[in-house]
């Protein structure tokens, strides 16, 4: 019980990181006038990635780009379309992002600290004066069934395996682009 309140936790940190992102990208886009992005083309770009079929081992890329922060996420995956492996870095500008320092730090303690000691996981967060550059790398063959249970269990399949597109799908709704 203990172990689920955990990774509980790190989804609900992971969440706070992407509403925070989108926040400074509402800001942005309101300071700018420009058309924000709407559901339902959040949902074409993820279902984009429900057509492709995986026939052999690679990689799937998503990158994000948004005013004060960058990320790209890198998904390693067998002939299957079984994710065996992802490998993330962010990079935040606080200024513009449009939060303060505080507020990432708050937020990256509770990440760090959920991490911790989590088999299959490892979690680097360095701070400037300017922004933070976080490293996440997720090695889903090293987790616990019910790790991988607790974090992605409807990206998953009957055998327990975490499905590389699925998992992509789930950064496209959040604002990643597929490369």
């Amino acid at each position: 019980m203990k172990r689920l309140k955990k990774y509980s936790l790190l989804i609900v940190a992971m969440l706070g990181i992407l509403m925070m992102t989108a926040c400074s990208n509402d800001k942005k886009d309101e300071k700018k006038d420009e058309t924000k992005p709407t559901t339902e083309a959040t949902t074409e770009a993820a279902s984009e990635s429900k057509t492709e079929e995986i026939t052999e081992s690679g990689e799937l890329v998503y990158e994000l780009n948004s005013p004060g922060v960058s990320g790209k996420i890198t998904i390693e995956h067998d002939e299957n379309g079984v994710a065996k492996k992802s490998v993330s870095e962010t990079v935040v500008n606080y200024k513009e992002a449009g939060k303060t320092k505080a507020d990432f730090e708050s937020q990256m303690n509770t990440q760090t600290k959920t991490y911790e000691g989590m088999q299959g996981a490892e979690h680097k967060v360095d701070y400037t004066e300017e922004g933070i550059t976080e490293s996440v790398i997720l090695n889903y063959e090293e987790m616990t069934g019910e790790v991988k249970t607790a974090l992605f269990g409807p990206i998953m399949d009957e055998n327990g395996n975490i499905l590389a597109n699925k998992l992509g799908e789930q950064f496209a709704i959040v604002g990643y682009v597929k490369k």
